[in-house]
């Protein structure tokens, strides 16, 4: 369920509930519209997925895309400045080497062209044993911060992935083991 309260306090306003056994999870705001994504991850009676919700929430909301071979996963929402793109932590089948043929099946960051609804995989599966854990895009678009969560060591690392850095795209910016919820 969707829930809000106005900025100058009052009650808590509840908004559309998806049927059944089911949790509306991970909200970002779009970045020039009055709407919000979010993953509704399902265990009975609705369908899950990325949906995108009308600002103040009003009717049901759409989900954003259908696909048999990606699904939206409980994770962080990032959106892109203009709000053209939104990654997510999903599952997917993943081309490695670029021949259209899957290596792989596992959870990476997925990017969703909202125009369109075209999938695109961004960060394949980690090693196992680690996971993406949060993402946040930065406000010139070229950046992304990201979380991974080491589940042998228990320990959290943030790192840059920088578009424009061809040399080193994927760099650690902290190791401290604890910092997990990137933002710009």
């Amino acid at each position: 369920m969707l829930a809000s309260v106005p900025a100058t306090g009052g009650t808590l306003q509840t908004h559309y509930a998806a049927t059944g056994c089911a949790q509306t999870t991970h909200p970002a705001a779009h970045p020039k519209q009055a709407s919000i994504a979010a993953i509704h991850s399902v265990c009975s009676g609705a369908v899950p997925g990325l949906y995108k919700y009308s600002m103040p929430p009003s009717g049901k909301p759409k989900q954003m895309f259908t696909s048999s071979t990606v699904s939206a996963e409980l994770g962080s929402i990032t959106w892109m400045p203009d709000g053209s793109f939104l990654y997510f932590y999903g599952s997917a089948k993943w081309d490695l080497d670029g021949d259209k043929v899957p290596e792989t099946t596992g959870y990476g960051i997925v990017g969703l062209k909202v125009a369109t609804g075209e999938l695109t995989g961004l960060l394949p599966p980690l090693k196992t044993g680690s996971l993406y854990s949060g993402i946040a895009m930065s406000p010139s678009g070229n950046e992304m911060a990201v979380c991974v969560f080491d589940s042998k060591a228990s320990t959290y690392k943030i790192y840059l992935l920088d578009a424009k850095n061809k040399k080193t795209p994927f760099s650690e910016l902290i190791g401290d083991g604890k910092s997990c919820r990137p933002s710009w």
